[in-house]
Parts: structure tokens; sequence; C-alpha cells
């Protein structure tokens, strides 16, 4: 939108835009195992800290902190892509642009 204020003087132009979007999309992520939640895994696990292997390859309790933040446990037996989910994406977007001007 756009016009003159005073005549070959002052103007102004003005636009809005609004957009909203609302996608579903499936995701599909890996996902730790319920034992490995719980710090115990099959292979060896080298401590970064001391740069050996944890006795009876488990991660003490008391060093996990990822397990209670996941809030979603794994949905099939399969090790890799174990955790589907749709999740919405929403996007809430809006632009305000005005213009004024004048000739001498």
């Amino acid at each position: 939108m756009g016009g003159p204020v005073i005549r070959n003087e002052t103007f102004f132009f003005a636009d809005f835009e609004m957009s909203k979007v609302r996608q579903s999309t499936t995701a599909v992520s890996t996902l730790p195992s319920l034992s490995q939640r719980t710090g115990l895994f099959s292979s060896a696990i080298i401590d970064p800290l001391t740069g050996t292997a944890f006795a009876g390859n488990q991660i003490p309790l008391a060093r996990l902190w990822i397990c209670e933040k996941i809030g979603c446990a794994p949905d099939n037996p399969i090790e890799t892509t174990n955790c589907r989910c749709s999740p919405i994406r929403k996007e809430n977007g809006s632009l305000f642009i005005m213009c004024a001007g004048w000739e001498n």
C-alpha cells in the first residue's frame, strides 16, 4: 500500500506480511537402549577422564546425565533407528515495513 500524503511532496509506503506453517514430519532417531540408559554396555567403554575401561562395561550412575532428559524410550529392539516420532513444526512469522519520503 502506498500513496501521496501531500501531492508531489510527501509519500508513504507500507507492507504487512504474515505466514503460518504447520507441517507434520516423521523423524527417525537412534536412542540408547534401556540397558545403555542404565550405563550397561556390551563392549568395553573407555572412561574419558582416566583413559581406562569402566569396570564391567558399566558407567557409574552418578556419571550419567542424558537418560532422564530424552523423555522417550526406544520403540523397537533394533540398535539403530529405534525411535520414531511425528513432531509438528510450527512457525509463525510477521513482518511490517513502512517507508516515508519527500521531495525538495
